[in-house]
């Protein structure tokens, strides 16, 4: 998909970076005032400048970066926002006040309406029912525009990302014109500590206050497996052992709730970690099984451009550990405009009106988050 791919990770050392709150875990760093107060000193600081906010669940690293360079490992994508940014002569799907306000302004999303989404996932069940595809996942973007006269609160937004996805890796990346790219994602794409590299795979979805449904749905499982398989197959020529938990489990992601299956690999000395995320991404909780097939249909069918949605993020050390979580459960804003992104996976057997209800939940579960100014 070499325009709807995530870029490729490159990674480096956090330069000019600080910790939040890292002394009173309990206290401010969760704390949505206290999020929010250190991401208005950074924005305030280079005021007109880029800026980058790493915020890990409670008790894990959180870092705000001002002036990220392109080597810095808050946001491990290569030219955001490029891929949204309008090109010259571009037509009205770019704002003219937002390019007044923000320079050239962004090129908006293409928004698939409902109708046409639910008879590409339908041409998608398909292609997975007579065997040309395992699974895929079909993208989609929607538009939140703020009410008249308000414009969107980036910190405050963060900061409410925060308070709502507390187990979340919540992630922002601002640059110079004040456009923002933000979310919280449940889903790392690894984490390595010395040899020891921890994943998980992480597919099917419902309302928090339905895990039942989830768990007893044949459907959710049988994606749940392909991602699993496909994970466990390419971590095989980095590792010396793969270990997989039995059986999938329940996991919280803020208003939602999903199937996860713990994955650990004890890796051959040397490997790295962008090698590993090389030989991870894009999982088929991103893109689908067979890698190549998938993305060779959504190249074929999917008109959205990803941009940063689905990339990897994160952040690693000196010593080469680090974490890499996957971009989802994101936003992009722009000024009064603001377009939120979500993915369902399609196997065989998959209801097109039932994966639209799926997107629509996770896209609500960021939308409640928007805060305007």
């Amino acid at each position: 998909m070499s325009d709807r791919t995530p870029h490729q990770p490159a990674l480096g050392r956090a330069r000019r970076s600080s910790r939040i709150d890292d002394d009173n875990p309990e206290g401010a760093r969760h704390a949505p005032n206290g999020v929010e107060r250190a991401l208005r000193q950074v924005a305030a600081a280079g005021a007109g400048s880029r800026w980058a906010a790493w915020l890990g669940p409670l008790g894990d690293r959180a870092f705000v970066v001002a002036e990220p360079s392109p080597t810095d490992a808050i946001m491990l994508w290569a030219g955001w926002p490029s891929r949204w940014r309008a090109r010259p002569g571009a037509d009205d799907t770019t704002c003219s006040s937002c390019a007044e306000h923000h320079g050239a302004g962004i090129e908006a999303p293409f928004v698939e309406p409902r109708r046409a989404w639910r008879a590409r996932v339908g041409e998608a069940e398909a292609a997975c029912r007579d065997g040309r595809l395992n699974k895929v996942v079909l993208a989609r973007a929607a538009a939140f525009p703020a009410p008249p006269g308000r414009a969107y609160d980036v910190p405050a937004t963060v900061a409410r990302l925060r308070a709502a996805h507390p187990d979340a890796y919540v992630y922002a990346f601002v640059d110079g014109d004040g456009c923002a790219f933000v979310g919280a994602t449940p889903e790392v794409l690894a984490r390595l500590e010395g040899r020891r590299l921890r994943t998980h795979a992480l597919a099917g979805t419902a309302p928090g206050d339905r895990p039942q449904a989830l768990w007893s749905s044949a459907k959710d499982h049988r994606e749940q497996a392909w991602v699993v398989e496909a994970m466990c197959s390419a971590l095989g020529p980095l590792a010396d052992r793969v270990v997989v938990a039995p059986t999938p489990r329940l996991r919280r992601a803020g208003p939602l709730v999903h199937l996860e299956t713990p994955i650990e690999a004890a890796l051959r000395p040397g490997v790295t970690l962008a090698q590993v995320i090389d030989a991870l991404h894009p999982t088929p909780a991103l893109g689908g099984h067979p890698r190549a097939a998938a993305r060779a249909w959504l190249d074929a069918t999917e008109r959205l451009e990803r941009g940063a949605y689905g990339g990897p993020i994160g952040w690693v050390g000196g010593g080469g550990d680090g974490l890499v979580a996957v971009a989802i459960r994101g936003m992009l804003l722009d000024g009064p405009r603001a377009w939120g992104f979500a993915g369902a996976g399609v196997v065989a057997g998959s209801d097109p009106e039932a994966e639209w209800r799926e997107t629509t939940w996770k896209l609500d579960a960021v939308r409640s988050c928007l805060v305007t100014r």
